[in-house]
């Protein structure tokens, strides 16, 4: 997210992501689980498992996860779409929103998609508890 930008004016119901993460979250080591396209409306729909770490770690040496959640996300009146590498895992490194108006998107890839789009709205439609079945 921009630094300059105000995540609820600029996001839809960005509320109910911050109800779960307390911020806005970075989606840093954030998976892409699915997307769908839909020419009504020329919108884009991305579902992103997404958590927070505590500063302890588990038994692995990992980081704790918390808040794991699958958000939905859907990108309004969509231009200028490009992505590749879309596989098995799709971890990103960053999901950025910059601009007013049109807003410009991109998903950073750590590992597979990586996307970059223009719209004119994002919007959360839904943030869910994980469930290993949401992503298997």
């Amino acid at each position: 997210m921009d630094d300059n930008l105000d995540v609820n004016e600029v996001i839809q119901n960005a509320q109910k992501v911050v109800a779960v993460f307390g911020k806005w979250p970075s989606f840093h080591d954030a998976e892409v689980c699915s997307l769908r396209l839909d020419r009504k409306g020329v919108s884009m729909e991305a579902d992103i498992y997404v958590f927070s770490t505590a500063s302890s770690v588990d038994k692995g040496g990992y980081y704790t996860r918390l808040n794991e959640s699958v958000i939905t996300l859907r990108f309004v009146q969509i231009e200028d779409l490009e992505m590749d590498g879309f596989n098995h895992q799709n971890v990103i490194a960053s999901l950025t929103v910059q601009g007013q108006g049109r807003l410009s998107i991109m998903f950073e890839p750590i590992f597979g998609l990586g996307c970059r789009l223009t719209c004119s709205a994002v919007e959360v439609v839904s943030v869910v508890p994980y469930r290993r079945s949401l992503t298997a």
